[in-house]
């Protein structure tokens, strides 16, 4: 894919520059979207490849997806032209979702719900097989919040 066929995907067509401070004080100037320049490699949608209306069954008996399976449905899904970019997309999102889990902040998956970070207490409670009474640390635990219209979905 050439560069220019990818500026209106990842960088709008038109680039200003806005200056920015440097070490010794003086104003330079440099592009708006340098990093996106460096990640041209990522997964691009493909503009001519159908998309799909329905995922397929998973094909085990428990109706849980395997990972190439979820893959393929969101090559299809998405329009994508192979299973490497919808297994690339897989892998961002993940890391995305991951890195801002570690630093505690709420991600908002539209349509879904939100996943959030929650603290929770130290606690006493009895182990059941001794009686003894232990102590329970503090720690954070990963939540998710559904919205309305998922919850009315699965009713």
């Amino acid at each position: 894919m050439s560069k220019s066929s990818l500026e209106g995907i990842f960088m709008p067509t038109s680039r200003k520059s806005r200056p920015t401070q440097t070490a010794r004080g003086t104003s330079s100037t440099r592009p708006n979207n340098q990093n996106r320049q460096q990640n041209q490699s990522r997964a691009v949608p493909s503009r001519g490849v159908a998309k799909w209306s329905n995922p397929s069954k998973p094909s085990n008996q428990n109706n849980v997806y395997t990972l190439s399976e979820f893959v393929e449905n969101l090559r299809g899904y998405c329009g994508l032209e192979s299973k490497a970019q919808a297994k690339t997309l897989c892998d961002d999102i993940a890391r995305l979702i991951k890195d801002c889990m570690k630093r505690s902040y709420t991600i908002p998956l539209f349509g879904l719900g939100k996943l959030f970070v929650r603290q929770t207490k130290a606690r006493m409670t009895r182990n059941p097989q001794t009686g003894e009474m232990m102590k329970v640390p503090a720690r954070k635990r990963i939540r998710f919040s559904p919205n309305k219209v998922l919850k009315d979905l699965v009713k």
